[in-house]
């Protein structure tokens, strides 16, 4: 990952770079400059081509960040330090929880289910599983009881319940916070870009970054 700094455009040449930046990143930069304003170019995660068309750009254009293990395609744009932390920060979680989901749930010391810790190898499992036998997101009845809901000790289950639950939970505080955060969430879903968020909503691409922080920080509470 790139190191935390403002980019000086007092001598850049736009005439002589057209492709490096939209228009509209390219007015962002020119009044951030009459302001005097620092800017940062903040990481726009890159998934599906799609997402290059609605920025109006490629991936001649887009760099590699690593973030731990994983690398990441970024499209960067011009923003104020605020936007830059807030998806640094956006990456920093989804990197997190990916690798968090991508680990088994294990018999925890003081009982109830956990995910395996980090720090463990797979092709040295500590608990003595195969890669066949890997159990990414099994969860017992037990944690469903603890909140409330009992349908039978002899009943078992899978995270997806539990998980399903957990979203629904967080759409419904969405919906009564702010009812755009669930049509946020649900574009999520369906890998929508954050262009395509912002047409729909008709808001501008500071509140857009916003709402979709605030739909994570729901989601995660919820899980």
């Amino acid at each position: 990952m790139a190191k935390k700094q403002s980019v000086d455009f007092s001598t850049y040449n736009f005439e002589q770079n057209p492709d490096n930046y939209t228009v509209e990143e390219t007015i962002t930069i020119k009044t951030m400059m009459a302001a005097n304003e620092p800017i940062y170019l903040a990481p726009i995660r890159i998934e599906i081509r799609e997402q290059l068309e609605n920025l109006h750009t490629d991936y001649a254009h887009c760099k590699t960040w690593h973030i731990g293990a994983e690398a990441v395609t970024v499209k960067l744009t011009p923003c104020n330090e605020a936007i830059y932390d807030m998806m640094v920060s956006i990456l920093r979680t989804e990197h997190r929880d990916g690798v968090r989901k991508s680990r088994c749930v294990v018999r925890g010391k003081r009982g109830g289910t956990i995910r395996c810790d980090e720090q463990n190898k797979c092709r040295e499992c500590p608990y003595g599983r195969k890669p066949e036998d890997r159990e990414y997101q099994e969860v017992s009845w037990d944690e469903l009881v603890e909140t409330g809901f009992d349908p039978g000790a002899a009943d078992t289950t899978s995270a997806p319940v539990l998980l399903d639950m957990a979203v629904e939970d967080a759409r419904r505080q969405m919906a009564t916070e702010d009812p755009r955060l669930v049509t946020v969430y649900d574009m999520l879903d369906e890998h929508k870009s954050v262009t395509d968020i912002m047409a729909a909503l008709g808001i501008s691409q500071r509140r857009t970054y916003q709402l979709i922080a605030r739909c994570r920080e729901i989601v995660k509470a919820n899980l």
